[in-house]
Protein backbone atom coordinates (compact mmCIF):
# COMPACT_ATOMS: atom_id res chain seq x y z
CA UNK A 1 0.00 0.00 0.00
CA UNK A 2 1.46 3.36 -0.23
CA UNK A 3 2.46 6.00 2.22
CA UNK A 4 -0.73 7.49 2.02
CA UNK A 5 -4.20 6.09 2.57
CA UNK A 6 -6.26 6.95 -0.56
CA UNK A 7 -10.38 6.65 -0.75
CA UNK A 8 -9.99 3.86 -3.05
CA UNK A 9 -8.05 1.81 0.33
CA UNK A 10 -10.69 2.88 2.56
CA UNK A 11 -13.65 1.41 0.33
CA UNK A 12 -11.35 -1.46 0.15
CA UNK A 13 -10.84 -1.89 3.78
CA UNK A 14 -14.79 -1.16 4.41
CA UNK A 15 -15.23 -3.85 2.09
CA UNK A 16 -12.93 -6.35 3.59
CA UNK A 17 -10.65 -6.22 0.55
CA UNK A 18 -7.29 -5.78 2.21
CA UNK A 19 -5.22 -8.26 3.28
CA UNK A 20 -3.57 -7.82 6.88
CA UNK A 21 -0.57 -5.46 6.76
CA UNK A 22 -2.96 -2.96 4.72
CA UNK A 23 -5.83 -3.38 7.05
CA UNK A 24 -3.31 -2.50 10.01
CA UNK A 25 -1.89 0.55 8.37
CA UNK A 26 -5.19 1.98 7.70
CA UNK A 27 -6.01 1.15 11.06
CA UNK A 28 -3.21 3.26 12.29
CA UNK A 29 -3.88 6.37 10.20
CA UNK A 30 -7.18 5.98 10.83
CA UNK A 31 -5.65 6.63 14.77
CA UNK A 32 -3.61 10.12 14.00
CA UNK A 33 -5.61 11.51 10.97
CA UNK A 34 -8.88 12.51 11.96
CA UNK A 35 -9.87 13.59 8.76
CA UNK A 36 -9.21 10.43 7.48
CA UNK A 37 -11.10 8.79 10.12
CA UNK A 38 -14.31 11.05 9.19
CA UNK A 39 -14.17 10.46 5.79
CA UNK A 40 -14.35 6.73 6.97
CA UNK A 41 -17.45 6.97 9.11
CA UNK A 42 -19.20 8.83 6.70
CA UNK A 43 -18.47 5.87 3.85
CA UNK A 44 -19.25 2.83 6.48
CA UNK A 45 -23.27 4.93 7.11
CA UNK A 46 -22.85 4.76 3.39
CA UNK A 47 -22.27 1.69 2.98
CA UNK A 48 -24.45 0.90 5.69
CA UNK A 49 -27.46 2.46 3.67
CA UNK A 50 -26.99 0.60 0.57
CA UNK A 51 -27.17 -2.27 2.00
CA UNK A 52 -30.52 -1.75 3.32
CA UNK A 53 -31.51 -0.60 -0.32
CA UNK A 54 -34.50 -3.03 -1.82
CA UNK A 55 -34.71 -2.08 -5.39
CA UNK A 56 -37.40 -4.07 -7.46
CA UNK A 57 -39.10 -3.61 -11.12
CA UNK A 58 -42.45 -2.66 -11.17
CA UNK A 59 -44.61 -5.90 -12.05
CA UNK A 60 -45.39 -4.82 -15.52
CA UNK A 61 -42.07 -5.01 -16.48
CA UNK A 62 -41.32 -8.32 -15.06
CA UNK A 63 -44.03 -9.77 -16.63
CA UNK A 64 -42.83 -7.84 -20.49
CA UNK A 65 -39.45 -9.78 -19.48
CA UNK A 66 -41.02 -13.10 -18.84
CA UNK A 67 -43.55 -12.88 -22.42
CA UNK A 68 -40.18 -11.91 -24.11
CA UNK A 69 -38.63 -14.86 -22.41
CA UNK A 70 -41.64 -17.42 -23.39
CA UNK A 71 -41.39 -16.46 -27.05
CA UNK A 72 -37.95 -15.89 -28.22
CA UNK A 73 -35.57 -18.36 -25.87
CA UNK A 74 -35.88 -21.92 -26.68
CA UNK A 75 -34.49 -25.18 -24.59
CA UNK A 76 -32.59 -27.24 -27.45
Amino acid sequence: MTETCTLNDLIRYIYHETNSEESDEIECALLINEPLYEIYLTLKELRKEMDELSIEAPEKIMENIFQYARENIHVL
